[in-house]
């Protein structure tokens, strides 16, 4: 299926024809338009891609801000489970500390059929009681639709839809579904949702089943059922309006969530998830959940399994959702050790996450970009930033790039390209240091995941009663903002946001200032600052308003300080006893970590050990080894000690993207691509490391016998790959 096209074009302006579409008329029904009507919209922003949507807002409605619950895990799957199976499952999440905030009960929950609306009591014996139960637990409960086959005599409300719609109950007639007639759209919703709504359940799950046409030339019942949804779940003001579905077309995104249908196991579907969530900010719809984990299809395989979690987390929402495939199960304490924990640790990180999510939604309901955005919304003038897609901004200050290659079979260890921005990045986690404005690529096992922070931002996560703000060195400004999380209250006012600006004054003291604004109740904290990526420098002193001095301890390589609670801001000065330096990427520590997982003779590792050599102060030092180690476990230690690389994908059918690093223009990495043009001419670039690296599109039409590139990593690796004459590309780099 080919995708709706984007806003964005690198032509800087776009005209989209709106006049075949429906209008809504005066009842708020859809009609067609006139013959010959004309609905045309030209949206011209330059390179300013957010500038796009916020006018596509302004004439095709902003994202509502969607319930804080939303943000949580959801546990879905398409399997008969019975109350108690269901009811056990919530309470095993809840027992591993990563507790759901949305249970979807799939199309079991109702009587045998794809479209039903009347408990199965064989399954759910005390529907209520099961929903009063999740409740208690903090979960909101989500019930499977598929409403095309209308309503039939075996429903408990079919006696009173019938009589709705004119119908003899006695007579047995279906009621057909009709999503024009605003006759059965009134009973659709009085006698088959409210009862159940009213009875607990939060939310309704459009599955895919009533096709594309309708009685009404041009009305889709999909976008239509999005919409009717949505603004019924918000009819009394209170709830927030909310539709779960797939993408019905343009305007889609005032209904979010969406969901991106039935998906394949394999490493193909993980990465294209991970392109079309960024690149759907195009279309302003940005609020997708995946089948986390895949749908069916494939061959188990837990290694997939931890890097799809690892996504779901760094995307806007997370559901677990598979077929009742026994292979098929999620739960992560149902895994080795090895997957168990690397999983779990990536729930928690979600929960930590979410008041940082939450302020993105806010952001985005108030006009700007979705929380997943390409690299070239915010660098539209760096060609590298269109040839990222694997990598995305997780709202204003995080950058993710999950990895989406399975480890290598002699290093053990998953490898990403990535590109850097201009300025400071810091890993989040442990507050490495990498310097922006260039190519690179990450290596890690099951408990990495690529997440960069921007220098000068402040994340703010969840931490034990309050918010903990996650501050990394650098000038920036970030915010938090706060409401109830559920009602339509924060339209009138009834939220708060909370500034925090980070700034320098000389090398070794930094200002801190934090500013609330808005509703008295909300933004109240308690707050406390995690300084992450301050290296090499002790904190002397912390001092608030007045000189009063604050507690602070370490934790780690971090520092944390508690700060006074404050009715509208607080300034907080830190002093260090010298100028804090970065953490270095390259280190003797990260050389052996490197090896840890490496294939390679055991006794080799002992004697490298008993050398004391400084391998990762000179890597040339292993040479005497080299022959202990595959080129493959070379070019990663190789690329890592020197700070170089080369990355290579298949960009379309007809064209391959090339790039290779080299920031510190070594003269001993040195790269050779040739490509032939016609038969017996070649073209050929050689760099002996004279630049900093290049970056190349290669057009197969340009290369009619293919194209090749081979690097050489200061005589310890040589990596050779590319496209043969017969338009065969490898998929990972071969070694020679």
């Amino acid at each position: 299926m080919h995708p709706t096209p984007g806003l964005m074009t690198r032509d800087g302006w776009t005209w989209v024809d709106d006049s075949k579409t429906l209008v809504f008329d005066g009842d708020g029904f859809l009609t067609p338009r006139g013959d010959g009507a004309t609905d045309w919209y030209v949206f011209a922003y330059g390179a300013d891609y957010a500038a796009a949507l916020r006018d596509y807002h302004a004439v095709a409605g902003a994202p509502p801000l969607l319930p804080r619950w939303v943000l949580g895990l959801w546990w879905s799957k398409w399997e008969p489970f019975k109350q108690a199976d269901l009811e056990r499952i919530v309470a095993d999440f809840e027992g591993h500390g990563v507790p759901l905030s949305v249970c979807v009960v799939d199309m079991d929950w109702h009587l045998p059929g794809w479209t039903g609306y009347t408990w199965n009591k064989d399954f759910f014996p005390d529907p209520r009681g099961f929903l009063e139960g999740l409740h208690r637990r903090g979960v909101h409960a989500c019930l499977n639709l598929h409403p095309a086959s209308g309503v039939r005599p075996h429903e408990a409300a079919y006696a009173k839809m019938a009589g709705h719609m004119g119908i003899d109950p006695a007579s047995g007639e279906p009621v057909a579904f009709d999503i024009t007639d605003p006759r059965f759209i009134e009973g659709y919703f009085r006698h088959l949702h409210h009862p159940l709504e009213e009875d607990g359940v939060d939310f309704w799950w459009m599955d895919w089943q009533q096709g594309t046409k309708t009685s009404v030339p041009g009305l889709d019942p999909l976008w239509y059922l999005n919409h009717l949804h949505a603004r019924d779940l918000a009819r009394d003001g209170k709830k927030r309006p909310l539709a779960f579905s797939r993408w019905g077309g343009w305007g889609s995104h005032r209904y979010p969530i969406g969901f991106s249908g039935d998906s394949s196991r394999t490493w193909d579907t993980l990465g294209f998830e991970i392109e079309l969530t960024a690149q759907s900010a195009n279309t302003a719809f940005g609020w997708w959940s995946h089948d986390i984990a895949g749908f069916c299809d494939g061959f188990p395989d837990d290694e997939l399994y931890v890097r799809w979690v690892q996504f779901g987390v760094l995307s806007p929402v997370f559901r677990f959702h598979n077929c009742g495939d026994p292979t098929l199960d999620y739960r992560p304490w149902t895994k080795g050790e090895k997957f168990r924990e690397p999983a779990l640790a990536a729930l928690r990180l979600r929960r930590t996450l979410g008041p940082y999510l939450y302020t993105a939604a806010r952001r985005n309901h108030l006009g700007a970009p979705p929380p997943c955005v390409p690299m070239y919304y915010e660098w539209p003038q760096e060609e590298s930033a269109y040839h990222c897609p694997g990598q995305y901004m997780f709202g204003p200050s995080l950058l993710a790039a999950p990895y989406d290659t399975p480890a290598g079979d002699e290093t053990n260890l998953a490898r990403k390209a990535l590109w850097l921005p201009p300025g400071d990045w810091f890993d989040f986690r442990d507050g490495t240091h990498f310097p922006g404005g260039r190519w690179t690529a990450v290596h890690g096992t099951l408990d990495d995941m690529p997440l960069f922070a921007r220098g000068g931002h402040a994340v703010p996560v969840a931490g034990g009663e309050g918010i903990e703000w996650l501050v990394f060195p650098g000038q920036g400004t970030s915010g938090f903002y706060d409401d109830d999380g559920e009602t339509m209250d924060h339209e009138d006012g009834a939220c708060a946001t909370v500034t925090l600006k980070q700034e320098w004054i000389g090398e070794s003291k930094a200002r801190i200032c934090l500013t609330r604004e808005g509703d008295a109740r909300f933004g109240r904290g308690p707050f406390r600052l995690r300084l992450r990526g301050f290296a090499g420098a002790g904190l002397s002193a912390v001092t608030s308003d007045g000189g009063h001095g604050l507690e602070f301890r370490t934790d780690g390589d971090d520092w944390v300080i508690g700060l006074p609670e404050a009715t509208d801001g607080t300034t907080v000065e830190l002093t260090f006893d010298r100028a804090p330096s970065r953490k270095p990427r390259w280190t003797r520590g990260r050389f052996w970590r490197l090896l840890e997982g490496f294939r390679v003779n055991c006794h080799v590792i002992r004697q490298m050990k008993e050398s004391k050599e400084d391998f990762a102060g000179d890597i040339q030092r292993i040479a005497p080894y080299r022959h202990e180690f595959t080129e493959s476990q070379m070019e990663l230690l190789a690329g890592e000690a020197l700070d170089c690389g080369l990355h290579w994908r298949k960009e379309t059918g007809t064209r391959d993207f090339l790039v290779w690093w080299n920031p510190a223009k070594r003269r001993d990495f040195t790269v050779r691509v040739s490509r032939s043009v016609d038969w017996l001419k070649y073209r050929e670039i050689f760099d002996r490391g004279d630049t900093a690296g290049q970056m190349h599109v290669i057009e197969h039409k340009d290369c009619q016998r293919g194209w090749t590139v081979r690097a050489n990593f200061a005589d310890l690796a040589f990596i050779q790959t590319g496209h043969d004459k017969t338009g065969r590309a490898e998929q990972r780099p071969s070694v020679v």
